[in-house]
Parts: structure tokens; sequence; C-alpha cells
């Protein structure tokens, strides 16, 4: 039975766009009850998300993904009054009690948080051709390298 497994995998991913659907979401909060280590992608497409679900589903997560736009749309609706990336990741952190946070920066790199700390990386320039998938590619890469140490 797919419950079953899932609580045995190492890490649960999920994203906002699940809850479009009443059957989904509310099969997403059965499986978020069981799921070991969880990770939120942030995916803020309107119409398909609701400030609630949204801080919610941040309550589930021991890991959260965002892009900057996502990342200080949300804090404003959390009330957050901070304007640097930095301050409103810890404001976020702090009040989700999540441990690890990521911040993909375009062409500009990406910020991790995690465990109070914050390592950056300014990217890399290449030649974009499609960008579908690119967010999906680097959360898979990043827990890749944060469970192999």
């Amino acid at each position: 039975m797919l419950i079953d497994k899932i609580a045995t995998w190492l890490y649960f991913i999920y994203g906002s766009l699940a809850c479009r659907d009443t059957i989904s979401y509310n099969t997403l909060k059965q499986l978020l009850e069981i799921a070991k280590f969880k990770v939120f992608d942030v995916n803020l497409r309107a119409p398909h998300y609701t400030k609630e679900v949204l801080l919610e589903l941040m309550q589930h997560a021991n890991f959260i993904k965002f892009n900057d736009d996502e990342l200080y749309q949300v804090a404003d609706y959390m009330g957050s009054k901070y304007n640097s990336m930095e301050q409103i990741i810890d404001f976020v952190a702090k009040n989700t009690q999540t441990e690890t946070i990521c911040v993909t920066k375009g062409a500009y790199g990406a910020l991790l948080y995690h465990k109070n700390n914050f390592y950056y990386n300014s990217g890399y320039r290449v030649k974009v051709v499609d960008t579908v998938g690119a967010g999906d590619a680097f959360l898979s890469s990043v827990l890749y390298k944060m469970f192999k140490g």
C-alpha cells in the first residue's frame, strides 16, 4: 500500500499546487502526517493557492524551497516587517519551526539557510533554452547533497 511505503521514504516532496482539488488536498494532509522528512516546494500559481493553505503547508515542512518572489510574498502574508532576504528567511524559519530554507534567485544563484547558518551561491552563467523543470532539478540536487553530507 502506498501509505506504508511513504512512511519509509527518506523525504517527501510536496507543493501547493497539489491543493487545487479537495481530494488531493485531503490526501496530502494525510500523507504529511506519516512522512518523515517533509520538503515543501512553494508554487505560487494564481489562482491555485490561498494564504491559509500556504501557511498550513509550511507548518508541516522540515525544508521549504522558495523562489525570491515567493519568499517576499509569503513573508508579507505572515506579517514580516523585514526587508533583507536573510532577515525574512530567519523570520519564516522561526515562525514555522523550519530549520532549512532554500531560496532560488534565478540568474543570481541561491541561498540556503540550514540550522541558523547561511550558505550562498552566486549562480553560473548559462545560455537558457528552457526553464521548465529547472527548480525541480535544482531541489533534487540540493537534497541529494544534503543527505549525502
